[in-house]
């Protein structure tokens, strides 16, 4: 019988071509399904003692030729769940013709997204040190000193992406054939997921955004671009063959592309990807999106922000910086290597994880006293004073204007009769931080760069206006506030800094410090409290008299609109 490669694609994200398939014998000996019938099929599973699956298997008209692209997804569509899904993909396994002995599929125990199955190739890159060490990197950094759920790992969070891009990419190719995503499409758009992170250093992004900026200012450094160095130390050290799995070194430059990024171009019409040409440029945008910034990685991330968080993030980037000249990672030839010139180094940024935190706790190194009282100090709660915090209309002030703004705050005069006007302050007594609020795309609105479909016409893409949707939708879509810390923390230096904070704001226009003053005529209307109280009396009174609750506000409603009268 002829099966239609379209029908094919719905049991496996692999591009197989149309075949005439004819009756064939049960033997599960020769690990060769090819020429069964879907009754074959169906008695394969019968022997094996699954005799309520095997209906599902004919129903679905699953032969032999499909039997080895079975799939977990495809065994959740088709009804079967938990374990008895994961027995018959077992024994399934046997007629898997694209494994190698050494690396076959492999499921994982998803906490977010269950039991997933990855290819084989995807598990001999994740079974490296270079992979592994991501197990040992905080994904949300500072956050679990804060949060103590936000334990989660680049590691887990690499394998949702991977999962999560295989499924969007093979979504894609069972729902839209004409878009030609082949076998190789796929499995280089899982790789990019699954290693988009390589490059992370310890605590996440602390260690690109606030640590390396910090010590060495004069580098421009990603962690995207660490994770394409990281990806190719991988391979070579662990002599990844990918053409063994059908991948070729064009494949290899579209799987760099994914994580880095466009390569700069002079021109802006030239194509900036080598990978994979116009044609195929959505793939480029499931895993990093370059376009409007709604890509799988994102899914899976689940931001915090809040003012704990980063002060955790500012005690702990001290203690690094403190520590950065006495604390060496071995690196390539056996040579000792900074954490600030690991990036350098793939061989030793292997070896740079979260652990450097206990390293430099438990260290009897007198050098590292000064980082190690740091770390004593977050461990006993004893951080900085968030003192307050206010929304700046001018977005341009950047990391080094750090510095600039403590003096300015430290520096501003305040009112004769303030009592805080003899607290003496420094500018290093007071900690400025730029926190930037946006939806993906800095100043611009992403929803101008995506395209729905619509019921009536679902193979044309249209833009939405905003005005189509709502008046209500905002005119902004990025903030800039200042947090400002005391790093003493006494209350009458809080203080100290909270009126001088108060009153720079005051001097150029930003928004009132939370905790601050507010102008009597931006104050919100409130009900009296007297009144407040009428109507928390007649509401129990109502309560204890058996009257009904709803009869209670309609009288307290008139009477109100009585009194205005």
């Amino acid at each position: 019988m002829a099966v239609n490669s379209r029908k094919r694609a719905r049991y496996s994200e692999v591009h197989s071509p149309e075949l005439t398939l004819s009756q064939g014998s049960v033997d599960d000996e020769t690990l060769d399904c090819s020429e069964w019938s879907c009754d074959g099929v169906v008695s394969f599973l019968q022997k094996h003692g699954h005799a309520d699956v095997a209906e599902k298997f004919r129903d679905e008209e699953i032969d032999g030729e499909l039997l080895p692209d079975v799939q977990l997804p495809t065994l959740h569509n088709m009804g079967i769940r938990s374990g008895k899904s994961l027995k018959i993909l077992q024994l399934l396994r046997r007629f898997r013709r694209d494994a190698p002995l050494e690396h076959s599929y492999k499921i994982f125990n998803d906490p977010i997204h269950g039991h997933i199955e990855l290819d084989p190739l995807c598990v001999q890159i994740i079974d490296t040190p270079q992979f592994q060490r991501l197990r040992y990197i905080k994904q949300l950094g500072g956050c679990y000193f804060v949060f103590p759920g936000a334990s989660h790992n680049r590691f887990e969070h690499s394998l949702g992406v991977c999962f999560l891009a295989g499924r969007l990419v093979g979504t894609l190719h069972k729902r839209q054939p004409e878009l030609g995503i082949t076998e190789q499409d796929i499995l280089c758009v899982k790789i990019a997921g699954l290693c988009h992170d390589l490059g992370h250093g310890p605590f996440s992004h602390m260690f690109d955004s606030m640590f390396i900026p910090r010590i060495r200012p004069d580098r421009n450094w990603r962690h995207e671009d660490a994770s394409v160095q990281m990806f190719e130390h991988l391979i070579e050290c662990n002599h990844v063959d990918f053409k063994k799995y059908g991948l070729n070194d064009l494949d290899l430059e579209f799987i760099k592309e994914q994580i880095a990024g466009p390569r700069p171009t002079t021109n802006p019409d030239d194509w900036p990807y080598k990978g994979r040409d116009k044609s195929k440029a959505f793939l480029y945008e499931i895993v990093a999106n370059k376009r409007n910034g709604i890509d799988v990685d994102k899914w899976v991330v689940v931001l915090c922000t809040f003012a704990g968080t980063y002060n955790c993030w500012f005690r702990i980037t001290e203690a690094l910086i403190k520590a950065n000249d006495y604390l060496f990672v071995p690196g390539k030839d056996g040579q000792k290597v900074k954490m600030s010139d690991a990036i350098e180094d793939m061989e030793a940024y292997t070896k740079l994880t979260d652990y450097v935190f206990h390293q430099i706790l438990l260290s009897d190194n007198e050098n590292l006293q000064e980082a190690k009282e740091i770390l004593q100090k977050i461990e006993r709660r004893e951080l900085y004073r968030c003192v307050a915090e206010c929304q700046v209309y001018d977005r341009t002030f950047s990391e080094k204007d750090r510095v600039r703004v403590a003096e300015q705050i430290v520096n501003t005069a305040v009112p004769v009769d303030d009592d805080n006007q003899e607290v003496e302050l420094v500018p290093d007594d007071v900690v400025v931080d730029f926190v930037k609020f946006d939806y993906g795309m800095g100043k611009k609105d992403p929803i101008e760069s995506v395209r729905f479909y619509m019921k009536n016409h679902p193979d044309r893409a249209v833009n939405v206006r905003k005005e189509q949707v709502s008046q209500m939708l905002p005119r902004e879509f990025a903030e800039l506030h200042i947090r400002v810390y005391s790093r003493k923390r006494d209350k009458s230096s809080c203080d100290a800094v909270f009126s001088r904070f108060e009153k720079w704001c005051k001097d150029r226009g930003c928004s009132v410090p939370k905790g601050g003053d507010i102008d009597p005529e931006l104050t919100p209307y409130k009900t009296p409290v007297k009144l407040r109280s009428e109507s928390h009396s007649s509401l129990l009174s109502a309560a204890t008299a058996g009257t009904s609750i709803q009869h209670a506000k309609k009288s307290l409603f008139s009477s109100t609109e009585n009194r205005g009268k």
